[in-house]
């Protein structure tokens, strides 16, 4: 038992779960009538909010602990695979292994919850009304790297960059297309980090239409973006596989611009006309179609509206 001097109470009062009062010649200690004994304060715990295209659930965790289980805890109420998903906080991608406390959260923070992506198989073609030499340069931004690439070529790590990667090849460009790069392979790391315009599918910026019309509308879309027929034949047989697993496809073409700030793409002498095409999509079901009335009634519209999204000048 320890004796509390009256000019102290303020100050240490909150930190007790219960207080013993003691007479002492007649006097009682009591604290100050305007004082009353608080809660301790969990300092080790912290509250977060975690959310989901607008489905929102409390957390109460200890700082210490690995976002493993608040990510499989989460996943469980949606009815889904945590591995599915991707986490964000202040807009960077939570790994399993971080905790809390390693991010400095606070009571209130936001946990943003992303679908997540499958990515592959970019691909480069270069056309010249003549025979003429060029140069490619593709460089990553920090949350990507490449996986493999064809042509090989010697991947350079470049210092005081805002990318990690780059390649570069030497090419000789023709009429009916390049000597040189045709393929990369996929590139693979975070990809749900690249975000342009949030990579977000919904009612306002897609479409939506049943996995048996896809084919056509994409053959339509992408021929309106510039690809020509081996462009388009290779762009549809690569995700037609994953596209059929659906019932219903919501997707949408990226703008270049956005596309441009994750993967830049030089190439010298500068082309007259640049297209770079890329697509998010995922599975929409049955039921779900009804919440997508203005993306099922884009796709009435004349597919040029596209060019104007990615931004294409053929001026």
């Amino acid at each position: 038992m320890t004796e509390i001097p009256e000019e102290m109470w303020e100050d240490v009062v909150g930190a007790f779960r219960s207080v013993t009062i003691v007479t002492v010649e007649g006097r009682a200690f009591l604290p100050s009538p305007s004082v009353e004994p608080q809660a301790p304060v969990e300092t080790n715990k912290v509250n977060l909010r975690v959310v989901h295209e607008g489905y929102e659930a409390a957390f109460k965790v200890r700082k210490g602990i690995k976002f493993l289980k608040i990510m499989e805890s989460f996943a469980l109420r949606l009815g889904k695979c945590f591995d599915d998903y991707y986490f964000c906080y202040d807009g960077s991608v939570l790994s399993p292994e971080d905790t809390p406390a390693s991010k400095n959260m606070e009571n209130g923070d936001q946990i943003d919850v992303l679908r997540r992506q499958i990515r592959g198989k970019p691909v480069i073609y270069i056309f010249s009304p003549s025979p003429i030499e060029a140069s490619v340069k593709l460089s990553l931004a920090p949350q990507w790297d490449f996986s493999a690439i064809y042509p090989v070529v010697p991947i350079e790590k470049p210092i005081g960059q805002a990318h990690h990667q780059e390649i570069t090849w030497r090419i000789r460009a023709q009429p009916n297309g390049s000597e040189g790069p045709q393929a990369l392979g996929s590139t693979e790391g975070s990809v749900e980090a690249f975000n342009p315009n949030a990579t977000i599918l919904n009612d306002d910026n897609s479409v939506v239409l049943p996995v048996s019309e896809v084919t056509p509308y994409l053959d339509r879309a992408l021929h309106a973006l510039g690809l020509h027929t081996e462009a388009r034949t290779s762009f549809i047989t690569y995700w037609l596989p994953s596209i059929l697993k659906h019932k219903n496809i919501a997707f949408r073409f990226v703008p270049q611009a956005s596309y441009e700030q994750a993967a830049p793409l030089t190439v010298s002498p500068t082309p007259d006309i640049v297209s770079r095409v890329f697509m998010v999509f995922q599975g929409v079901s049955d039921e779900e179609v009804p919440q997508w009335t203005k993306a099922t009634a884009k796709v009435e519209e004349d597919v040029s509206f596209w060019e104007d999204v990615v931004g294409i000048d053929r001026n």
